[in-house]
């Protein structure tokens, strides 16, 4: 054979070698996109326009300089961590300084920002902590979505959206929260209602029928909205409740929406006995359709007691400080992401279905995993390993985007070639695409097919 043939062979060789290999990482995409109980949410507060009102001592003076007006944002006093990109600071019924949003480009621009984010990390769903009983709530969903959309349009990836109800009980401002009761027809029931129902509103307003699907995700039908109940805020006491509430839910948002129905998930404690050491909830209600525990940022991640069969949902987070509030002296060290990541794969081994993140941007608690910069600050470390856990907990082969900047240029590329051949070296577990336990020529394939998409 002529080396002109053998030149020819050897090219066929390879590029079968490299087609088999495409195809490869392509079917394991596919399949877990395709796998509609492998989920991963994260609490996403939006923080804007109000954050920093509620940090008030009982003397009404400002906690922490909260809420002053600083370079045109809000001040992060009071969180544990200072996000790299700031809260905008903008004008609401809580603070009267500050930017006017009158067209929505800064919280849409904002908004914009976190998901694209959130996506470049595997977050599949943002929960965001709805708070209808704020003024400007409508209009803060209402970027949400517009930020959707411009992603969607640029062909960038973005987080689909799942309402987490905040504390449902203290949407009624007027009541304070004492001797509250959720077991029949009444006021308090009336707030829950008419929250839920001015929300849904919005939503349909922003979104025709069929759009609905792509920018909030349905569970377990696409008719049916899941939506996360938040615990009785910490402040509360002898809240007496039933399944009545659980059940006229329902009934009024299938009558007020024909054709459309909820998917309630309960935190666990709405089945407990007792909340806290200053709480006591009497409590009867456990028909939601499912529960989960929150407080995996601190007590670390555990099945819910009352989680219904088929789908498993356990909370995560990346540890809890919070010593900047008044009274805080909660602490679950981080230990430079390693609780974070072992707490995640205690998730998988609990066979999780959906992993909530607590959180994407809490402050004051110090659960975020958002980029976070000055002293003490982490950069990307915990949106890092978020993103190389779900490419594991999902079965997809990382494209070559080594540095998780959300691109594959020549930066990657130098990674991969320090790495290449090297069993253990740093960086090794994202350079080993085909996961056979080498990073060889097999790799060198995949990273050459995505190198610059």
């Amino acid at each position: 054979m002529t080396k002109k043939w053998l030149h020819i062979l050897l090219g066929i060789v390879i590029f079968a070698v490299f087609f088999c290999v495409i195809q490869k990482i392509y079917t394991s995409r596919v399949e877990a996109v395709g796998t509609p109980n492998k989920l991963v949410l994260a609490d996403f507060y939006w923080w804007y326009p109000w954050y920093g009102a509620q940090w008030k001592n009982s003397a009404s003076d400002p906690q922490y300089n909260a809420a002053v007006n600083v370079g045109g944002y809000l001040r992060q006093d009071a969180f544990r961590y200072v996000f790299t990109q700031s809260i905008p600071f903008l004008k609401s019924g809580e603070h009267k300084s500050g930017s006017d949003d009158t067209d929505g480009s800064i919280g849409t621009a904002w908004f914009k920002s976190n998901f694209s984010r959130a996506a470049a990390s595997g977050i599949d769903v943002m929960t965001p902590m709805t708070r209808p009983d704020l003024p400007l709530w409508p209009k803060a969903l209402g970027e949400m979505i517009r930020a959707q959309k411009e992603l969607k349009s640029e062909g960038k990836p973005f987080p689909k959206l799942m309402l987490h109800f905040d504390g449902v009980e203290y949407w009624d401002h007027s009541k304070g929260g004492n001797n509250t009761n959720l077991t029949g027809p009444g006021n308090n029931f009336d707030v829950i209602w008419k929250g839920t129902q001015s929300t849904f509103d919005t939503i349909f307003a922003n979104l025709k029928p069929e759009e609905l699907s792509t920018y909030f995700y349905m569970y377990p039908d696409s008719s049916t909205f899941p939506v996360f109940v938040y615990r009785v805020e910490g402040n509360w006491s002898n809240v007496k409740t039933s399944d009545w509430w659980i059940t006229q839910l329902r009934t009024n948002f299938t009558k007020t929406y024909p054709g459309k129905k909820l998917y309630l998930v309960l935190d666990d404690l709405w089945c407990n006995n007792t909340y806290g050491p200053n709480n006591t909830i009497v409590n009867k209600t456990c028909n939601g359709d499912n529960y989960y525990t929150w407080g995996g940022a601190l007590a670390g991640a555990a099945l819910p007691g009352h989680r219904q069969p088929g789908l498993n949902i356990v909370t995560v987070g990346p540890g809890f400080d919070n010593t900047k509030l008044f009274g805080g002296n909660r602490i679950k060290d981080r230990a430079n992401g390693t609780w974070y990541s072992s707490q995640l794969q205690k998730a998988n081994q609990l066979g999780a279905n959906w992993i909530l993140l607590e959180t994407f941007n809490f402050g004051e608690e110090g659960t975020v995993i958002d980029s976070t910069t000055g002293t003490g600050g982490f950069g990307n470390t915990y949106l890092n390993i978020t993103s190389q856990f779900v490419n594991s907990w999902k079965g997809i082969v990382k494209s070559g985007d080594l540095n998780s900047d959300n691109v594959v240029n020549n930066d990657d590329y130098k990674i991969f070639l320090a790495n290449f051949g090297k069993t253990g070296a740093p960086g090794f577990v994202s350079s080993d695409f085909d996961k056979n336990g080498v990073v060889d020529i097999f790799d060198y394939g995949i990273l050459f097919g995505y190198f610059g998409k």
